[in-house]
């Protein structure tokens, strides 16, 4: 190759994108310089790339091993093994993350491997050195996505309101939770929040109820009896529910429902409400006895229709017999309805000692109405009642 001199008279010969070793020499006015080699040395490079995911014990997910790969999402806390193996003896292997910090490997003869502990969302990008000095060329940037614990969720399902608390201080509370590793604890927390009698608590204190901490999902059914609280007439206690999830790494994160109320009645409500059940009561019987007497009725023409009528059931016939069955149905559930609550409220009141004798003699007019209903005639009557309608549907 010949070569021009520049303005000093100085030679120079550029060689681009040296890739092979090779021998050169220089000659000049028929003098020839001695022979030079350069040997083209490949720079380390990475021949295999491992990693290794643990997540943390409490999440149960499994261990994974990913190759080749560097980019990886995963749950923080999780411990991530990368491991490496070079085309050359290394001296030295380090790893250089996004925000400027640098982890040292711990280096085998062409291998090279750190842990660490994920807390966060970083890149990265591995060096290596080999006994040369020299490093590899343009490392790759890989990703590592951290994914958080989720926080759990609570449900209050039943009571979903403020409640006044019945003759046998037991409330039925039924919650559902969730999370997506599992739970730590459940606490129902709850103080005197108003009393006449003495001073309101301002600190909450807990009761720990019993799950199940390996579901990710589970309904709570919790019997409360708060007879040990010794509730007084219109004292109000406030409570609610709080759920932890099992984040250890961390800590574990919490969700509340809302904040209910439990008012102890007084005589004068608990008084009222028997008032006006019993009155609900007499217009419910009342209603459904006129429903009884024009269902009868409506029977009694169906029945004469029919008879009168030799040929096949018409749908609209059909339609009309299939109705009143429903409402048969219908009322009797009704009577039984309103027998529940009357009972209910008697001894309701009978606890309370509050069964004056013209409360009786109200009571004992209602039972005598549902008596006749549920009298062994009447009984008999609604039993051939039932069959009538049975025996008018025909086939067409």
């Amino acid at each position: 190759k010949k070569l021009k001199a520049d303005s000093l008279e100085h030679y120079s010969y550029e060689v681009l994108s040296l890739k092979s070793s090779f021998e050169y020499f220089v000659r000049a006015d028929g003098i020839k310089s001695e022979t030079f080699k350069i040997t083209v040395v490949n720079r380390p490079m990475i021949n295999s790339l491992e990693l290794t995911i643990i997540p943390p014990a409490y999440t149960s997910l499994p261990t994974r091993i990913q190759k080749d790969n560097g980019t990886l999402d995963a749950i923080v806390g999780s411990i991530i093994k990368i491991k490496i193996i070079t085309n050359r003896e290394l001296s030295n292997a380090l790893i250089e993350f996004s925000d400027s910090t640098k982890k040292s490997m711990r280096v085998g003869f062409n291998s090279a491997s750190l842990e660490l502990t994920l807390r966060k969302s970083i890149d990265y990008k591995i060096i290596i050195i080999d006994r040369k000095n020299i490093h590899n060329s343009d490392p790759i940037t890989y990703s590592i996505n951290a994914e958080f614990d989720s926080h759990p969720s609570i449900e209050m399902i039943s009571p979903n309101e403020n409640i006044k608390l019945s003759q046998q201080n037991i409330v039925q509370l039924t919650s559902k939770i969730k999370d997506d590793f599992g739970f730590s604890k459940l606490n129902l927390n709850y103080r005197l929040s108003f009393s006449k009698y003495r001073g309101a608590e301002e600190v909450f204190k807990t009761i720990n109820l019993l799950i199940n901490k390996s579901l990710k999902e589970e309904d709570i059914y919790y019997t409360w009896n708060t007879e040990p609280l010794v509730l007084l007439e219109g004292e109000i206690v406030s409570y609610y529910l709080e759920i932890f999830d099992n984040d250890i790494v961390g800590g574990p994160k919490s969700a509340r429902t809302q904040i209910f109320t439990i008012t102890v009645p007084s005589m004068e409500e608990i008084l009222n409400t028997a008032d006006n059940t019993q009155q609900k009561a007499e217009e419910e019987l009342s209603k459904t006895f006129n429903e009884v007497e024009k269902l009868n009725q409506e029977l009694l023409k169906i029945s004469n229709d029919l008879k009168q009528n030799k040929n096949d059931i018409s749908w609209q016939e059909k339609e009309k017999v299939e109705k009143a069955s429903e409402k048969f149905k219908e009322l009797t559930q009704k009577i039984e309805d309103v027998n529940n609550k009357l009972s209910e409220i008697k001894n309701n009141l009978s606890e309370n000692k509050l069964l004056s004798k013209e409360t009786v003699e109200k009571y004992n007019e209602l039972q005598q109405l549902l008596d006749q209903f549920s009298s062994d005639e009447m009984k008999e009557a609604m039993k051939k009642l039932g069959e009538a309608l049975k025996s008018m549907v025909r086939n067409n």
